[in-house]
């Protein structure tokens, strides 16, 4: 069975490897493709594919964008859209914009706490995109934090003296967009949103009388119990199924890319169903 990877992070966003690394490893890992699905980014996209043409790794399109379904945060994976397509430039720039105002935030509270960060050193380790891991990278190198979760727990976290709340684009105005960029919309690890299974159900109901096309089943975090009620749900839903291991690299270290021990593998079907899914130009 050819396996595959749908949700992976790059140094594009939060990830630790670079795009070609990335490909690299899929390579190494035996996977036929993979999906570069970098946060409110699609900065590595052209490296990401430029290496997989040349080792024979298929790279597909994508990013994770962070929204507000109603009051419900989730986050949204986009596949195959083209990123040329004005309305996903303008779907990363609202995104990129938000994330900038959140992290003047944090700087200005860092500011307050007496604690002074330079930005030109933290934006360049961050490949241009800032987030919350960076910053706790930057603590930890600086001394001021024995490793990220204590970064996360002393400054960043939810409630911590450095945490902005973040402000997140609309589900219904992002899923229109992807589809306008002949992309498909699907709902990333989603029993991360709500554990209540019922709840859970409703929500995926809404967005698919929205336009969302697919739910990430098969994921680190999902036991067996989690897949069979998700698969049942998603066919019920006529709702493509899709799996991915949300690497990060040295930020997520116990993940493996394609997700070996965690999850079973994704099979390149999973894939090929989904691209017959896509919008008809």
């Amino acid at each position: 069975m050819k396996k595959i990877d749908l949700h992976t992070h790059s140094n594009c966003s939060d990830g630790s490897m670079s795009p070609a690394e990335l490909v690299d490893l899929a390579a190494a890992s035996d996977l036929a493709a993979i999906a570069l699905t970098d946060h409110d980014s699609i900065s590595g996209l052209d490296e990401a594919i430029n290496r997989g043409k040349k080792i024979g790794i298929e790279v597909i399109n994508g990013a994770e964008f962070s929204l507000f379904n109603d009051d419900t945060a989730i986050h949204l994976l986009a596949y195959c859209f083209d990123p040329a397509h004005p309305a996903i430039k303008n779907l990363i720039k609202k995104a990129q914009k938000i994330r900038d105002d959140r992290n003047k935030g944090i700087f200005a509270k860092f500011s307050d706490l007496g604690i002074e960060i330079d930005h030109d050193k933290l934006l360049l380790s961050a490949k241009g995109q800032l987030g919350r891991p960076h910053f706790a990278a930057y603590l930890v190198n600086h001394g001021m934090a024995r490793n990220n979760q204590d970064a996360f727990n002393r400054y960043l976290k939810r409630g911590g003296p450095a945490y902005v709340a973040r402000e997140r684009l609309k589900t219904t105005e992002a899923m229109t967009e992807i589809s306008r960029a002949g992309g498909i919309s699907v709902l990333a690890h989603p029993m991360a949103v709500n554990h209540s299974r019922k709840t859970m159900t409703g929500i995926i109901r809404s967005l698919k009388d929205h336009g969302l096309g697919g739910v990430e089943v098969l994921y680190p975090a999902h036991d067996n119990s989690t897949i069979k009620y998700l698969t049942a749900l998603a066919r019920e839903l006529d709702l493509a199924i899709t799996g991915g291991s949300d690497f990060h690299g040295a930020g997520k270290p116990d993940i493996r890319l394609g997700g070996p021990g965690l999850m079973p593998p994704v099979p390149l079907t999973l894939l090929e169903n989904l691209k017959k899914r896509l919008p008809t130009p």
